[in-house]
Order: structure tokens, then C-alpha cells, then sequence
């Protein structure tokens, strides 16, 4: 009998043989193994860290100033981020990067007024975006050939029938 292991990043159960053992070291200098049911979930960790880095660079690409220390830049992107995802949002940002950049050439008294009306343009933007690529998904799905199989019909069988065989 097999036995099974909870994926340390899906919380997926698996069999422990087929898992990879990913060795870390600890604070203290130990050494301890982490489980995953692929090499997706063993590589996810650091995906999410490089979309997470990507999204910061074009952040601060788009309004020319550092936006990982700013405070009122992280009060009002941490709502958006929590309910959109990094990634809805780099994929936003990479598609409008032009339309956003000629929004923001304007004189801007502080900076705060020009993250304020950043953070309006995205929230507007992302939501438009997320409506059309929802719809884009949907379509493929719709085109997806569905085919139809045919019903078998059984017959009652008999005691006469059964006995035969």
C-alpha cells in the first residue's frame, strides 16, 4: 500500500513515491526537505516572485519614481492587487503600457496626485480588460467540437435468456 503526502504548495494528496524532495536550509543552518506533486509546484515559489518583480519594474517604469517604498502607493494598490492578482495586472499594464504613459504626461502638483490618478486609470482599465479576456476565453471554450455519443439501448433480459447461455 502506497502512502500519501499533502503537496507542500497545492495541498494536493500524493502518492510519496512519486513526489520531488526539494532539500532548503533553515534560519537555524538545518536541513529540511519540502514535497511537491511536479516540478510546476516546486517551481511556482519563484514564478511568483519573478511575476511579483516584473510587475514592481513596470510599475515604476510607468510613474518614474520608487513605488516599493511608498507608502500611499502601497495603501491603494494593495486592494486592487488582493482582488485582481499580479498577474491580472502585469498583463494589463504590458497591453495599455503607451495609452497609460501618454495619460500620465501631465504637470502633477505632488506625487501623490499623479499615483492617485494612476490608480484611477487602473482600476478603470483592469476591469475592462478582465471583461474582454473572460469573453475571449469563453469564445474558445464555445468553439470547442463537442461530439454527441450515441445511447445503446439494453434489453430486459429473462430468466429463459440468462439460463441459455
Amino acid at each position: 500500500m502506497a502512502r500519501t503526502k499533502k503537496c507542500d504548495e497545492c495541498r494536493k494528496d500524493c502518492i510519496k513515491e512519486n513526489m520531488v524532495q526539494v532539500d532548503y536550509m533553515t534560519k537555524n543552518g538545518n536541513v529540511k526537505t519540502k514535497m511537491y506533486c511536479s516540478e510546476e509546484c516546486s517551481n511556482a515559489k519563484e514564478t511568483r516572485k519573478k511575476l511579483i518583480e516584473d510587475t514592481n519594474n513596470l510599475l515604476e517604469s510607468i510613474l518614474e519614481m520608487p513605488i516599493r517604498t511608498n507608502m500611499y502607493f502601497n495603501k491603494l494598490y494593495s486592494p486592487i492587487v488582493s482582488h485582481y492578482g499580479y498577474k491580472a495586472i502585469y498583463d494589463m499594464l504590458h497591453s495599455e503600457y503607451s495609452y497609460i504613459c501618454d495619460a500620465l504626461n501631465k504637470d502633477f502638483v505632488t506625487p501623490n496626485v499623479k499615483i492617485k490618478y494612476f490608480m484611477a486609470i487602473v482600476q478603470n482599465k483592469i476591469e475592462d480588460y478582465k471583461n474582454t479576456t473572460q469573453t475571449e476565453e469563453t469564445e474558445k471554450e464555445a468553439n470547442i467540437e463537442i461530439i454527441e455519443i450515441p445511447k445503446v439501448e439494453f434489453k430486459n433480459k429473462t430468466k429463459k435468456s440468462i439460463f441459455d447461455i
